[in-house]
Formats: structure tokens, C-alpha cells, sequence
């Protein structure tokens, strides 16, 4: 019994449990499968190498191939066309042969048969006078009657002459087709050089053809192609030269750069493209090459495996020691979410029967899976408070503003919530007022929907305010705050802007009425601010003005300048329309009438707010500016000068005249090839769109656009959309059957009467009677 329960000790001793065996393995996969990976990484390098070593050898093969015979085929075409001009040559071009002339055509065989110095490439010659009717080719002279292959020679005569061009290189692979050449057959067989003679001039009454050699042509390959198979192939599919021949027909077909024939061989193939042949040359090298001696590799491989084995010891014993810290781990993590600690599950498992409790590998696997849970929870608990924090933070910031806008925070209170959220403080503050309303007929839109449209701001209107939006008493409150004044007002008519770009692309019925109040040095007179607001923008409801500036009624302040908003629109008008008298009249008057109350110099932030203006008509309008105009420069320099003729000099000069000009060359430069653009959206939707839609799909202003329109067709975009509509409507009536209903409601009208009316408005005439009309014509 006691040797029994010894051996079953020792076997408890060296068993592994189950999270052990699992940490075993981890080591062990760490361990051998690096080595395994490492090694079949070096393989993989090998290869690579070995491939992209193919590659490049068979991209310089290639390259040599194309490049001795580009030279070859380039100096014999050179010596051919200053062939055409030898004397010897002209004669017989010239005049009319005799037998008897046997040393002048002696002479001429020299000549065409390429001297000493391209002998080897030429295999013979014909020369043919039409004019005269007498061929000479190296088997002797003969009259052109009783030339055997007549229809070949004026066909190879008449090629390329419609493009002026003299010479050409031709392959033939149809040949007489006996081995014995008749003396009266010109032989065009294989690759031949032909010249319409003379080469200068319309009117040519010869033809040379001049066969190349094709056997010093395949010698001339074949040194360059000694370790790769490879093939020559015309652009008309014809095959010059080959290798192999399944290779070949593979190259003519080929969507990639290798190729996999029958036997299973992959090549890697790179072709080269001859100008002078008009030719292509494929140099192909087998890829089963690039393997080389991988043996020795996976020998390497195999020693580094067995020496992983030997690690299999030290990785058992040292797995035993990682387990140890578990149980304590579990104790931490059970004790930190509330559980029982590890003693107290030790205690516990002594009070249950033997019978009854788990395998100790059973107990440490619950053990490792209650600290996952325990962990889990701790890290859901975590989430969860993180979760409400940020609520309860943004609820408190809704609560703070809301407080503030009704004045019931205390400057301490307001402190305290501000520090909580995290919130610092600015220099300057401005609250604002915001209707949504409808443009057409000025009547604020419903509650609701105002509430869905705030949740659906964009980040970039988000980031403008500095407190969250609310609707309070009807109406939007929007708060900004800056460090600067000037960028203060900027923000607030950036935030104008952005919000009614908004709207028109969710509704462009919809439109924001916004009323600014004067600027706060605290944030504890919001509420005073949001008075402010309220009362600028209520009497401006039913008016045409979307932003107002709160401006003080004190009438014992006459000298306070109330910032013109009609005159800006005026200026802004003006600029649209690069009309530089008007803008610059109209930017005149506003100077006067600022220092006229005697705050030139001291309100700079309404000088600011006009230069604003007029810097941001080329972006609506979807111009740039030009290089020359910077903003951080204009505001600066404004802000320097204290005269108001300077001033007026200024803004013209630095201001009008480059905004205008930028204005000015976007429009000339683009406006014809945007209208054809605007044309072929019109067309796609076949006159069934609005002037925001067009703009849309174009990505530009719709003021922009119907400028464009204007200018370019000299009519609204309504009345471009009625023309086409027009038209389209008499290329119905008069090409097709279909019924004036039937027009109707392809042209989208809502019934035919609306539509016949239109029609009949355009044209004086119903669409039934344009139609007897035409038929009559």
C-alpha cells in the first residue's frame, strides 16, 4: 500500500494539469515554431531572390535581343534608303536596261546585295520598273511580263502608300513553294525590306525588294539566347522565330507576365517592342530554375528542429514555476470584485466529501476561468462607470447652460460646475439666437423638427460652439467664446453660415434667422447676452436680413455705429458681379458713415467683419483667390491705419480689386466647359432638376452656377430649364407617337393641361397642333 501510494505521488508530481500543459505548449510553439517559420522565411528569401535574379537576366536578354537586332535591322534600312540615291540604282530607276548593260547592272547587284558589309543578312534582291517593264533581281533581268508572281509584287507596291511611307519591313510566310525559284519569280518569302523608288517624292514608277538572310537573322538570335527560349512575333500575329512552338502560341495570347504550358513549366516572359520592324520579341525563362539548391536549406532546417527538441525538458520544468502565481492571482482578483478569497475556497472544498469534489485539474481550470470572470467584471463595472460619467457630464453642461441662459447660477456655482467639467475659461463671450424658418413665406417651422435638425449637426458646427445648443422658449441659443474679439464675430458669422449651408442641403426652404448679442467678458452674463440676442433678431422675423447684430437704443449714444448689413449685401453684390466701380463706391459710403459717428478708429471689428465678407465670396461662389491676398496680412495692416481716405484706398486696392480679379479669372477661365457640364446634367435628368440639385452634383454654389447660366446662355436657369423642355417636348411630337398625355408625364409635369399650357406659352401653339404642323412641312 505505501509503495502504491509513493508511486501514485510520484506520478502526481510530473503530471501536468491542465492550465499547465497549456502554458507548456505556449512555450513550446513559441520555442519550435519560430525556428520552423524562420526557416521556411530563409526558403521563401531564396527563392525570391532567385526569381527576381530571373527576372532581371531575362529582362537583360531581352533587352540585348531587341537591341542587337533594332541596330542590325536599323543600319541595313539605313543602308537600303542611301542605297535608293546611288547612281547605279537611279539609272535603272531612270532609264530604260538593256542586256547589254551588264556592268552597269553589275553594279547594281553590288549595291543591292549589300556590299562586303551586310552580305551575310541579305539573301537576294529584286528591283522592278513599272515604268519601263524590266526586273532585275539577283537570278538575272527579265521583262515584267513574264513575271510569275505579278498580283504579289503590286500588292507588296500599293502597302502603306496612303501614309507616304516609302519603305517598310514585311514578313511573308508563304513562299513559292517548291525548293527550285524560278528566274521570273520575285522572291518576297520571309522577312523582306520594300522600297517604292525613287523614296523622294508623290510619284514612284520602282519597287525594290530586298530579302533578308534568315538564317544569319536566326544566328543573331540565337546568341542571345542561349540559357531562355524565346520567339519573334509580327504585329499581324505571323511568327518570325521560335524556340518552342507551344511557348510561342502562348506568347500571342498572354494577359500577364508568365505563362504555364502542358508539361506543367511556368515561365516568366518580358517582351520587348521593336520600333523598327514593328515587331515583338518575347524572351521567356523558366521559373522551376529559380528553386536552385533548396536542399541544403530544409537540412538546416531540420538540424535547428532537432535542437528544438532538446529545448522540450527545460520547457516542461519551467512551466511548473510560471503556474505558481495563479493561485495567488485568483486570491487578488476574487478578493477585488467582492468574492471569496482563495483560503476560504480551500476551506470550503476540505468541508465537501472526497467523493464530491473536482480533480485538481478540474479545480485550477475553475480556478483561471473565475479569474476571467472576475476580471471581466471588474473591467464591465469600469466601462459602465465611465459610461455615466459622460452622461452625467453632458447632462450637467445642458443644466449649466440652461441655468445660465435663465439666470439662475451663482458666480460660485458656476465655478464649481465649470471646474467639474473641465471647461476653460475664454477671454470674450457672445450668445446668439437662432429661428428656423421657412424663406418663402417667413413663418418660424415646427419645434420638432428644429430639435431633430440640432442632433444632426455636423462635427464642424459642433466644434464652433462652446456650449451645447438648446431650445429654450422657442428659439435656438448658441454660445461661442474666444480669446479675441475680431475672431469672435468671425466665429459667429462662420457659425451663421455653416448652419444655413446646412439647412439648404437638408431643405433649401429652410432658412436661420440669427440674432447676435454684444460681446461678454464673463459667462455669468448670459443671460444678459441671450436678452440681447432675442431682442436683435424678433423685429428682423419678417424681413429679408438672416444675421443682426445687437445695437444698443440708449439715444444719448448718437455717436454709436450701427453695422449697415444693406450695405454690406450691396458690396457683396457688387463683387459677385465684378463690378469694381459699384463695390468701391459702395465700400466708400461705408467708411464715411462709420467715422461719420466717430468710430473709425475704435471699432476696427466692423472693419474686420466687412473684409470677412468680401474674403469669402470666392469660396461660395467656387472660386479661388489669388496667391497675392492673405488674410492674416489684410487684417493687420486694416488695423494700422486711422485715416478714413487711407482706409478707403486701402480696402480698395488690397481688398476689391484682387477678390474681383480672382473672381473674374475663375469664371472666364472655366465657365464654357462647366455649361457643357451643366448641359449634360440637365440632359442625364431630362430637365427634371432644381438649381440647388445641379449645384450639388457639380459641387458648386448655386449663385455660382447661375451666374455661369447667365452669362453663357443669357437666361436664368429656369429659363434654360424651359427651353429644354421645349425642345424636348417637339423632338417627342415630331419623332415619336406617343400622346400629349403620355409627353406629360415624361417631362414630369403633374397633369397634361399644365403641360400644354407650358407648350403652348413657349410656342404659341398646342402640342396637337405643332404636330399637324410638322407633318404638313
Amino acid at each position: 500500500m505505501a509503495l502504491s501510494a509513493g508511486n501514485d505521488n510520484l506520478k502526481h508530481r510530473y503530471r501536468l494539469s491542465w492550465y499547465e500543459m497549456r502554458i507548456f505548449l505556449y512555450q513550446f510553439v513559441l520555442t519550435f515554431f519560430p525556428l520552423v517559420l524562420l526557416s521556411a522565411f530563409a526558403t521563401y528569401i531564396y527563392v525570391s531572390k532567385s526569381h527576381e535574379k530571373l527576372e532581371i537576366s531575362t529582362e537583360a536578354a531581352a533587352s540585348q535581343l531587341q537591341g542587337n537586332l533594332d541596330e542590325l535591322l536599323a543600319q541595313l534600312q539605313g543602308y537600303y534608303v542611301g542605297a535608293a540615291s546611288d547612281d547605279r540604282v537611279k539609272w535603272f530607276v531612270e532609264n530604260e536596261a538593256r542586256y547589254s548593260d551588264y556592268s552597269k547592272l553589275i553594279g547594281i547587284s553590288d549595291v543591292l546585295n549589300g556590299n562586303s558589309v551586310f552580305s551575310e543578312y541579305v539573301s537576294g534582291f529584286t528591283i522592278v520598273n513599272f515604268r519601263t517593264g524590266w526586273v532585275y533581281s539577283s537570278r538575272g533581268m527579265y521583262p515584267y511580263d513574264k513575271l510569275i508572281n505579278k498580283s504579289d509584287v503590286e500588292a507588296l507596291y500599293k502597302t502603306n502608300r496612303s501614309f507616304f511611307n516609302p519603305y517598310y519591313w514585311n514578313f511573308n510566310p508563304d513562299g513559292y513553294g517548291q525548293s527550285m525559284v524560278p528566274r521570273e519569280y520575285a522572291d518576297h518569302e520571309g522577312l523582306c525590306f520594300i522600297m517604292r523608288l525613287p523614296t523622294i517624292g508623290l510619284n514612284s514608277d520602282a519597287m525594290s525588294i530586298i530579302k533578308i538572310d534568315y538564317n544569319g537573322l536566326i544566328a543573331k538570335v540565337s546568341n542571345n539566347l542561349s540559357k531562355f527560349d524565346g520567339a519573334i512575333v509580327m504585329d499581324d500575329g505571323n511568327i518570325i522565330y521560335s524556340t518552342n512552338d507551344e511557348l510561342a502560341r502562348k506568347f500571342t495570347s498572354m494577359s500577364g507576365s508568365t505563362v504555364r504550358l502542358s508539361d506543367g513549366k511556368t515561365y516568366t516572359v518580358v517582351k520587348k517592342y521593336s520600333k523598327v520592324l514593328g515587331m515583338s520579341y518575347y524572351i521567356a525563362g523558366d521559373i522551376s530554375s529559380a528553386w536552385g539548391d533548396v536542399d541544403s536549406i530544409w537540412s538546416g532546417t531540420l538540424i535547428i528542429i532537432i535542437l528544438a527538441a532538446a529545448m522540450f525538458i527545460a520547457v516542461f520544468w519551467s512551466s511548473r514555476k510560471l503556474y505558481q502565481p495563479v493561485a495567488a492571482l485568483a486570491g487578488k482578483v476574487g478578493s477585488l470584485a467582492g468574492h471569496i478569497d482563495a483560503e476560504n475556497t480551500i476551506r470550503m472544498e476540505e468541508s465537501v466529501p472526497a467523493q464530491e469534489r473536482q480533480p485538481a485539474a478540474a479545480h485550477r481550470r475553475n480556478e483561471l476561468e473565475n479569474i476571467a470572470r472576475q476580471v471581466n467584471i471588474l473591467v464591465s463595472n469600469k466601462e459602465q462607470a465611465e459610461e455615466l460619467s459622460q452622461a452625467h457630464k453632458e447632462k450637467l453642461l445642458v443644466m449649466t447652460t440652461m441655468a445660465l441662459i435663465k439666470g439662475e447660477l451663482s458666480g460660485e456655482e458656476l465655478k464649481r460646475n465649470m471646474e467639474q467639467l473641465d471647461f476653460s475659461a475664454k477671454r470674450f463671450y457672445m450668445a446668439a439666437v437662432g429661428i428656423v424658418r421657412n424663406r418663402n413665406t417667413y413663418e418660424p417651422v415646427d419645434d420638432a423638427l428644429v430639435k431633430e435638425l440640432i442632433g444632426r449637426f455636423t462635427g464642424d458646427i459642433n466644434e464652433l460652439f462652446y456650449l451645447p445648443v438648446v431650445f429654450h422658449s422657442n428659439v435656438l441659443v448658441f454660445t461661442a467664446a474666444s480669446d479675441g474679439e475680431v475672431m469672435l464675430n468671425m466665429k459667429m458669422e462662420r457659425l451663421y453660415n455653416s448652419i444655413n449651408l446646412y439647412l439648404a442641403k437638408e431643405n433649401p426652404d429652410l432658412q436661420l434667422v440669427m440674432g447676435v448679442s454684444s460681446i461678454k467678458e464673463t459667462l455669468g452674463v448670459l443671460r444678459s447676452a441671450y436678452k440681447e440676442a432675442r431682442k436683435a433678431v424678433e423685429p428682423k422675423l419678417r424681413g429679408k436680413e438672416g444675421l443682426v447684430f445687437y445695437s444698443p437704443e440708449d439715444g444719448s449714444r448718437t455717436s454709436h455705429y450701427n453695422y449697415d448689413t444693406v450695405l454690406e449685401k450691396k458690396i457683396k453684390e457688387a463683387v459677385e458681379k465684378c463690378d469694381m466701380e459699384s463695390a468701391a463706391r459702395y465700400m466708400d459710403e461705408f467708411v464715411d458713415d462709420m467715422f461719420n459717428h466717430g468710430v473709425g478708429n475704435d471699432n476696427y471689428v466692423y472693419v474686420y467683419r466687412m473684409i470677412m465678407t468680401v474674403l469669402m465670396i470666392p469660396s461660395e461662389l467656387g472660386a479661388v483667390p489669388g496667391q497675392s491676398i492673405n488674410d492674416s496680412d489684410i487684417f493687420s495692416k486694416a488695423s494700422q491705419i486711422y485715416d478714413s481716405g487711407r482706409l478707403k484706398k486701402y480696402l480698395r486696392a488690397d481688398v476689391l480689386e484682387p477678390i474681383i480679379l480672382s473672381i473674374d479669372e475663375a469664371q472666364g477661365s472655366r465657365s464654357g466647359e462647366l455649361m457643357e457640364r451643366i448641359k449634360q446634367v440637365v440632359c442625364e435628368k431630362d430637365g427634371d432638376i432644381t438649381l440647388s440639385e445641379c449645384a450639388e452634383m457639380l459641387d458648386y454654389h448655386p449663385n455660382y452656377l447661375w451666374k455661369i447660366i447667365k452669362n453663357e446662355a443669357g437666361m436664368t436657369f429656369t429659363e434654360y430649364i424651359a427651353q429644354y423642355k421645349t425642345e424636348r417636348a417637339k423632338e417627342l411630337l415630331t419623332t415619336t407617337d406617343m400622346s400629349v398625355a403620355a409627353i406629360a408625364e415624361k417631362l414630369k409635369y403633374t397633369n397634361a393641361q399644365n403641360f400644354i399650357r407650358f407648350f403652348s406659352k413657349m410656342t404659341d401653339m398646342t402640342p396637337g397642333k405643332y404636330r399637324q404642323e410638322f407633318k404638313k412641312r
